[in-house]
């Protein structure tokens, strides 16, 4: 074969491959475009399921005028420098996360990273929203076998973190549900990720792997 030809050949070669990887994308990039307009119109439970979110919302209004110790522990939060926590947070085991072996693996730090990033992530969330999202935080901590602060901080995971957001003071409420969180409340089980499809199509985000709709957020499991 001439040189000319196998140049030809070659040339041919590369643009049907191009040709044949750029038809295979489309068709998948619409399949979940498709798959996203599917997902957008799923129906947020916060709204659907009335008699659990008026439990959650009673429960935070318990803990925010009822329970002395809730708002002493808050108060105590908010006072605390960023760079110095100061709370013995095993000391407290109403406050503590407790695995199943047992073990304690939360501090002060823990509870207060997990507040910002409630605040940041889910500021405008119903109740049930802000713990869904705690939620998210620890069965990631669980199964890839990390600490909070690790789950939070992982590079491309949880944008709230780089938003002024994060940097604030959390609110009272992102602080009740940390906590409840932390104690083993659960609005959703094994959910990994979570994202706003109005902003964003993630790769991620599919029929196969969706869970729920709270609030503005649709959450996945892994």
């Amino acid at each position: 074969m001439k040189r000319q030809e196998v140049i030809i050949f070659t040339t041919i070669l590369i643009v049907s491959v191009t040709l044949i990887s750029s038809i295979f994308i489309y068709n998948k990039n619409l399949k979940h475009k498709k798959e996203i307009v599917k997902l957008l119109q799923a129906q947020d439970i916060s709204k659907k399921n009335t008699q659990q979110q008026y439990s959650l919302i009673n429960e935070f209004k318990k803990y925010e005028s009822n329970d002395e110790n809730s708002k002493d522990f808050i108060t105590e939060l908010s006072n605390i420098n960023d760079n110095n926590y100061s709370i013995d947070i095993e000391n407290k085991q109403q406050y503590a996360y407790i695995e199943e072996d047992g073990s304690i693996s939360v501090n002060s730090e823990d509870v207060m990273l997990l507040a910002k990033l409630i605040n940041s992530e889910a500021g405008d969330e119903p109740f049930e929203g802000k713990i869904a999202v705690a939620n998210v935080v620890l069965y990631r901590s669980k199964e890839n076998k990390e600490s909070i602060k690790d789950v939070i901080y992982a590079p491309s995971q949880f944008d709230g973190v780089q938003t002024k957001l994060f940097s604030d003071n959390p609110s009272n409420e992102s602080f009740i549900a940390a906590r409840e969180a932390l104690n083993g409340k659960k609005v959703l089980d094994k959910a990994y990720y979570f994202a706003n499809l109005k902003l964003c199509n993630p790769s991620w985000a599919t029929e196969e792997r969706f869970l729920c709709r709270i609030g503005d957020h649709w959450f996945f499991k892994q």
